[in-house]
């Protein structure tokens, strides 16, 4: 098996924010997507990521009228971790490992967004391919 790139498995439709939006934006964006994270950008350019445990934090701890004025800048995580769209899945795990996290925002050469790719992502794939050599070995061969 060759390696899998994680161009081959990232999510390519990435919901994105500007930074002065708000948190309000954010939750019905998150809602209405069904997702769990949404990308903060400048011209393509990824400045941080904001998670619904990031919303779930500041919600236990703020009153709700100010959630609703909230800029998401304040609440992102800055500086987000990024894999080159070309690096292979093994690697992207790593920086997820090392990093504890569970996505990773997807870039080109020179820092672009291109995409997003998850831990749950890579894992389905290295299942399906465990599976496959798992039948081919040990699958009993029926012959006719």
């Amino acid at each position: 098996m060759a390696a899998q790139r994680v161009h081959e498995l990232m999510t390519t439709d990435v919901v994105v924010l500007s930074e002065d939006a708000k948190l309000v934006e954010a939750i019905k964006k998150l809602s209405d997507n069904n997702i769990s994270s949404i990308v903060i950008v400048d011209r393509h350019i990824p400045l941080g990521i904001i998670t619904e445990r990031d919303i779930a934090r500041i919600a236990a701890t703020s009153n709700p009228a100010e959630i609703n004025s909230l800029p998401v800048s304040n609440l992102m995580s800055r500086n987000p971790v990024t894999v080159y769209k070309n690096a292979d899945i093994v690697t992207a795990l790593e920086i997820m490992e090392r990093n504890r996290i569970r996505r990773l925002i997807v870039t080109d050469r020179i820092g672009k967004l291109k995409g997003i790719i998850t831990y749950s992502d890579i894992l389905k794939k290295l299942q399906e391919e465990f599976f496959k050599v798992y039948n081919r070995c040990y699958r009993p061969q029926v012959n006719p």
